[in-house]
């Protein structure tokens, strides 16, 4: 050991310590090469939450909250919004632009609509509807709540 900075494993795979960082000899090391688990890296949208507020009959105001709650950032996308008459599907009724999210940051996003007076009372969330985004969990993007 001549307290020189280690750039490889001992399996000669890059080191993903910053350099000039201590070695420890008996750690342990995932296949993906970062310790841990090795689970997949990469960016993971999510709806952390929806809410519906009526303004007027049929004036309502959706605040969601998206996060990219994976280890890598996630390029810009979009947020579709459908009305229901089930917690899934349904008529969509605006879709929002979401920015460009670093790993672990969210944003929150409000649009008011007028919707129709009808039976239909779920608003159905989809955060990267057309997966132009490519996520380490791609069945994690949809979040509905029910609504008066």
């Amino acid at each position: 050991w001549d307290n020189a900075a280690v750039t490889t494993d001992q399996r000669g795979q890059p080191r993903p310590n910053p350099a000039g960082s201590r070695c420890d000899a008996g750690a342990y090391e995932s296949p993906s090469g970062t310790g841990g688990t090795g689970g997949s890296a990469g960016p993971d949208l999510v709806i952390r939450s929806l809410s519906v507020s009526r303004q007027t009959l049929s004036l309502y105001c959706v605040t969601a909250s998206v996060a990219n709650q994976g280890s890598a950032p996630a390029g810009g996308t979009s947020l579709r919004l459908a009305l229901s008459s089930g917690p899934s599907g349904g008529t969509v009724v605006a879709t929002l632009p979401v920015t460009s999210l670093a790993a672990g940051a969210s944003t929150t996003l409000t649009r008011c609509l007028n919707l129709p007076i009808d039976s239909r009372r779920w608003l159905v969330a989809t955060v990267d509807p057309l997966n132009t985004v490519a996520e380490s969990n791609e069945t994690n993007n949809i979040r509905a709540v029910r609504f008066r």
